[in-house]
C-alpha cells in the first residue's frame, strides 16, 4: 500500500483595494509601506507625489520666510541702506574725521549759544545711540541663505514683535 500524501497548497490571495487619491483599483501591497504595516488610504504612487507636493511647498515657505526676514532687514529693499547714506554724508564733508569736526563744531556752538537746553542734551544722547547702532550694524546676523529654520523662526517672531511694537503695546505678542 502506498502512503502517497499531498501537502496542502497555501495560496495568498492579493485583494485588491480603491485609492482614495487617484481612484485606480490597485492590490493591497501598494498601499503599505511594509508587510504587516497598517493600510493607507492612498496608494504608493499617490503617496509619493503628495510627499514630492508637501516638499515642495515646504521649501517655497522657506524661501518665503527668508525673503521677508531679508526685505526687513534691508537686504532686498530697493531704497539705499544706512551705511549707503552715512558714506555719502561723509563723502560730502570731505571724510569721517571732517564730517565728525563739523559736527563736533556745531555742538560746541550750542553748548555756548543754547547751554543746558535739550537740542544740547539730545546730541549726546543721539551720539550714544549713533554708537550703539553701529557696533549692532558690524555685528549684524549671518545672511539668511545659511540660517536654519529654527533661526529664521525667531528672527520672524522678532520682526513681528518690532511690528507690533511700532504699533502699540496692545499689539505686542508674548
Amino acid at each position: 500500500m502506498s502512503t502517497d500524501t499531498l501537502e496542502p497548497e497555501i495560496v495568498t490571495v492579493e485583494l485588491d483595494r480603491q485609492c482614495a487619491t487617484c481612484g485606480e483599483m490597485r492590490p493591497t501591497t501598494e498601499f503599505r509601506d511594509a508587510p504587516g504595516a497598517p493600510l493607507f488610504a492612498s496608494c504608493r504612487k499617490c503617496r509619493k507625489g503628495e510627499l514630492a507636493l508637501l516638499d515642495q511647498r515646504g521649501k517655497q515657505v522657506k524661501n518665503l520666510a527668508k525673503q521677508l526676514v531679508a526685505e526687513a532687514r534691508g537686504e532686498y529693499i530697493k531704497s539705499p541702506h544706512i551705511t549707503e547714506i552715512n558714506a555719502e554724508m561723509f563723502k560730502q564733508a570731505g571724510g569721517v574725521k571732517e564730517f565728525c569736526e563739523l559736527w563736533w563744531e556745531q555742538i560746541k556752538e550750542a553748548i555756548v549759544t543754547k547751554a543746558g537746553s535739550r537740542t544740547v542734551l539730545d546730541q549726546f544722547t543721539n551720539i550714544s545711540k549713533l554708537a550703539k547702532a553701529a557696533t549692532e550694524l558690524r555685528d549684524s546676523a549671518p545672511d539668511v541663505s545659511y540660517m536654519t529654520d529654527e533661526e529664521l523662526g525667531q528672527e520672524m517672531l522678532k520682526l513681528a514683535k518690532n511690528v507690533a511694537e511700532l504699533q502699540g503695546p496692545e499689539q505686542c505678542p508674548s
